[in-house]
Parts: structure tokens; C-alpha cells; sequence
């Protein structure tokens, strides 16, 4: 069962921003050097009436790793005072290390990331309440456009990096949640949210379900249709015009129906290969089917039966075959199906119900109501924190890897990027699944962005327009002609010149370049 997370009514945490960058550092409006900061610390020593008195502190830092080397090496010392109470935790996630630029060699590591230090109330132990000096880490440079994120906020770049963790702790004190330092923790807490689940029994999705439905998840629909002969140079476009769907998996989500979890089961011959399965298999057709929400498996007829259809670049990929098939439909796709052209002959198994969780709705309209009423620097961050809350649905089980400097565990050292070695204990969560993890959902907002955009394609095909390229949520076509036809949640963003396609996923213009895996600097264009 899911617990919704309960509200928390704390005072605010005192602020401290870290800039390695300038060697500054700023508590509560008070600028002092980073040479002094050990000491700052250290003012009062750690001790259980003392700790008892000085709350926790959220600390914004520019390079936390360099952060704990400083402090290590200050508290760390065993001629230190309180030297058996110094502590620090480090989770470490696991990442993929390239060998070099232009490489296809590579290995998985674990990168160690601070989650917070501070003085234990007793050796080997650390308590939140009564008895502990807690300092959490916000590592701004783990933020997605980090960069762009801080030049929001006014001032230095201390000043920059403690106003934003003053709006990111405000934040969450309007949604009454505890203080969280990454765009995760923050879609964690609102998967959790009694304001969209009130009721405790939220059952938890199987893990074989999840399991299944992770395999057949969309995804980014791409689809390039001024395709360049092999051993030619693509073509270059004049003018393009470059539609984009408005908040799309929030708009996306905001009037899906979603099956309830407490009513979600597998029905069928779920446990069948469908490489083997038959016609005579099937144990529903489509009209029995209808009112279901969820992932179909489902014998379908092609659109390239039909002469007419034979060659339609704009139609779903699980239409785009000849004769019949199975595929793995999402009811969110099956009236845009049928509108292709494709037929869905039977129904072999499922993972639906007819029960509808209205949750992941009010939140959809909340995100959005939040966004509006954001101002600009609070929305470059608060955006992807938002949208994250999708992306955890559909989260693949991990182990969960802790190294506290104190606590139980085999002993491991790591190296931080500074050199520095620390010697910790490992803690080792084995591999789990988290609860609030629900693929089917996440596959039926991806399914409807899809399908969003490809219907929007068709249309403006229909009206004649010329289709360049379908992109994720978005659609270009030729510029000749004028504004396009409008629809409802899209909008014309901007209007490209010189346009040259290399691949379904990446282009050059005059105004942008999109070259998704090649970092910025390397781009040209």
C-alpha cells in the first residue's frame, strides 16, 4: 500500500550558499569568505544541548564535492574536536563513463553525490530530531540548464545560488512538504500527495505488470518524411514553421482517463509469447474492449493492405505493416488507429480496467496552475521539477547505495573529482521497485502525445500543407501558405530558415541547431 506523505509544519531552514566559483559564501544575507566557513561552523561546538538549539541548515553549493574535502579535512581529523560525532552521507548512483571523446567504449561507475553532513548526537548514529546538526546539500549543477537557472535570480553568484534555494525551500513550504534539494525527491513528494491520492489504500502496481509495460512504452515519436536519397546530401529548406503542442504531458495527462491501480490486473493470455499466439486466441474483440483503459495486446490489421494507405508516412507504427499482426496497443491510440486505417481484429490480453483514478488528473491541472503562476525564475526550475513526476511513474528498479562516514556495512573508499579519499561504510538497499511506480500511466501520457501529434499532422496534410518532420510534440512544415490551421493546445513558436534535416532527431538552422547527444559547444551551425 501507498502512505500519502503527511503535510509538514516546520520553521524554514536557515540558507547558506557556497560559491567555489568566487570563494564566497553568504548565510542568511551575510557575505563572508570561503576560508572562513570551517570556522563559521565550528562556532558552537557540536553537543547535545547545544544541538538540541540550532536547527538544520540548507546549504547551496556550486561544487559539493570540493564542499565536503574542505570540511573533511577540518572535522574529519581524528586530532579534531567531537571527531567520532563529525558525519556526512553520500549516495552513490550509478553512471555511464565514456573512455574518451569520439568513443564507443564505455563501463558503468558509481559517481558518489553528497546528501548532506553535519555532527551525529552520538557515535555511529544520526537523528533528525532532538540531537543533531544537519546540514542538506543542494547541488545546483545537478539541475538540468543549472546555468540558466541561477541567471533568474539577481545579484552575485552566491546571491544567485541562495535565492534560489530561498524559492526552492518556499516552494515546498506552499505544497507543506518537507524541504527537498533535487528535481526527483520534488516529483516523489507529489506522487505521494494526499491533495490527488487522499485514500491510504493506493495499491501498488505489480512489478510483472510494470515490467511489461515498460518494454512497450512509446517514447519520442520522431519521423522524417523529406528523406535524402543514400550518398546524397539532405535537402535544405527555406522556411519552416515550427509547431509545438503547449505543456504537452500535462495537457497530455490533464484529460486522460487512468486506470485505477486498486482495480489493475492482467487478463487474457498475458503469459503468452506473442511471436506464437493465433487468431483463434483471441478471447475479446475490440467492441468488448471498449471503455478499458490501459495496454491492449491485440491482432491487428495493417494499413498497408490498402493501396491508398500503402505509403502514408504519417500513420502509427502499429499500423504500419501488411497483413495482421500483434501489437501492443494503448487504448489512448485506438481511435487515432482505426482513423489510420488499421482495424484491431482481436484482443488476446490486457492490462486494463474500466475504473478510473482521477489523481494524476488533479495533479496535471495543479502543475499547470503552478507554472502560470510562477514568475520567470521560479519556472526554469520548477518546470522540469514538475515534469519529472511522469518520468518517476515508469522509474526501473535499482539498488539504493549509501556511504555514511559512520554506520554499519563494509568499509569502501571513494575518490571525489578533488583527489580527496574517503573512507566510509556502505550501505546497501537491494534492488526495489518503487511504490508509486506505474508504467501503464506513463505509457498512456506518452501514447497521447503521440497520437496528438501525429493527428495534428494528418490534419494539416488534409488542409494541404507540406509535413517536413515530425519531433517528439512538436510538427514542421513548409512556411509557404501562411499560418497554418490553429488547434486547440498548439501553438507556432518560431519560424526556421535554411533548415537541414541529418537525421529524424537532429537539424540545423539559422536560428537553432538540435543535435541531441553532442554537447553545446560542439555544435555548429
Amino acid at each position: 500500500m501507498i502512505e500519502p506523505r503527511r503535510p509538514v509544519d516546520r520553521p524554514p531552514l536557515p540558507v547558506l550558499a557556497v560559491c567555489h566559483l568566487d570563494g564566497e559564501c553568504m548565510l542568511d544575507g551575510e557575505l563572508f569568505s570561503l576560508a572562513a566557513l570551517p570556522a563559521r561552523l565550528a562556532e558552537r561546538p557540536p553537543g547535545r544541548v547545544d544541538m538540541q538549539q540550532i536547527p538544520a541548515a540548507l546549504v547551496a553549493t556550486d561544487d559539493p564535492a570540493e564542499l565536503l574535502a574542505t570540511l573533511d579535512r577540518r572535522f574529519g581529523r581524528q586530532d579534531a574536536p567531537n571527531f567520532m560525532l563529525w558525519q556526512w552521507s553520500l549516495s552513490l548512483r550509478p553512471a555511464t563513463v565514456w573512455l574518451g571523446a569520439g568513443e564507443t567504449t564505455a563501463y558503468e561507475a558509481l559517481t558518489p553525490h553528497l546528501s548532506w553532513f553535519g555532527w551525529a548526537a552520538r557515535r555511529g548514529t544520526f537523528h533528525r530530531k532532538g540531537g543533531a546538526r544537519r546540514y542538506a546539500v543542494l547541488d545546483v549543477y545537478a539541475w538540468t540548464d543549472a546555468g540558466k537557472i541561477l541567471d533568474g535570480y539577481a545579484g552575485s553568484m552566491v546571491a544567485q545560488l541562495a535565492r534560489f534555494a530561498t524559492d526552492l525551500q518556499a516552494f515546498c513550504r506552499e505544497q507543506h512538504a518537507r524541504t527537498v534539494t533535487t528535481a526527483a525527491a520534488l516529483a516523489s513528494v507529489m506522487l505521494r500527495d494526499p491533495r490527488f491520492w487522499p485514500r491510504a489504500g493506493r495499491r501498488k502496481v505489480p512489478r510483472a505488470t510494470n515490467d511489461r509495460a515498460r518494454r512497450q512504452l512509446p517514447g519520442n515519436h520522431y519521423r522524417l518524411l523529406s528523406l535524402s536519397r543514400a550518398g546524397q546530401p539532405s535537402r535544405v529548406h527555406g522556411a519552416v514553421l515550427e509547431l509545438d503542442q503547449i505543456a504537452a504531458h500535462h495537457a497530455a495527462a490533464l484529460n486522460q482517463p487512468f486506470p485505477a491501480s486498486s482495480d489493475l490486473y492482467a487478463w487474457g493470455r498475458f503469459y503468452a509469447d506473442p511471436r506464437k499466439l493465433r487468431i483463434t486466441d483471441c478471447v475479446a474483440t475490440a467492441e468488448q474492449v471498449t471503455g478499458e483503459h490501459g495496454l491492449l495486446l491485440a491482432a491487428v490489421r495493417g494499413t498497408r493492405d490498402s493501396r491508398a494507405l500503402a505509403d502514408d508516412p504519417l500513420t502509427l507504427p502499429a499500423a504500419a505493416h501488411h497483413g495482421v499482426r500483434w501489437r501492443h496497443v494503448w487504448t489512448s491510440e485506438t481511435g487515432l488507429l482505426e482513423r489510420c486505417g488499421a482495424e484491431i481484429v482481436g484482443v488476446a490480453a490486457g492490462w486494463t480496467t474500466n475504473q478510473v483514478d482521477e489523481g494524476l488528473n488533479a495533479y496535471a491541472w495543479h502543475a499547470l496552475a503552478e507554472l502560470q503562476a510562477a514568475d520567470p525564475a521560479r519556472k526554469s526550475w520548477l518546470k522540469q521539477a514538475l515534469l519529472a513526476t511522469y518520468g518517476l511513474l515508469a522509474a526501473k528498479p535499482r539498488e539504493f547505495r549509501q556511504l555514511n562516514r559512520w554506520g554499519d556495512g563494509d568499509q569502501m573508499t571513494v575518490t571525489m573529482h578533488t583527489g580527496q579519499n574517503l573512507h566510509g561504510r556502505l550501505r546497501v538497499v537491494g534492488e526495489t521497485e518503487s511504490q508509486t511506480c506505474n508504467v501503464i500511466w506513463r505509457g498512456l501520457i506518452e501514447a497521447r502525445v503521440r497520437a496528438e501529434t501525429v493527428s495534428y499532422a494528418r490534419e494539416l496534410r488534409d488542409a494541404g500543407r507540406r509535413v517536413i518532420s515530425l519531433y517528439a510534440d512538436a510538427v514542421y512544415i513548409a512556411a509557404a501558405g501562411g499560418d497554418p490551421p490553429p488547434r486547440a493546445g498548439w501553438r507556432v513558436t518560431q519560424e526556421l530558415t535554411h533548415v537541414q534535416f541529418t537525421t529524424p532527431t537532429a537539424f540545423t538552422s539559422d536560428q537553432v541547431v538540435k543535435a541531441p547527444g553532442v554537447p553545446r559547444e560542439a555544435r555548429t551551425g
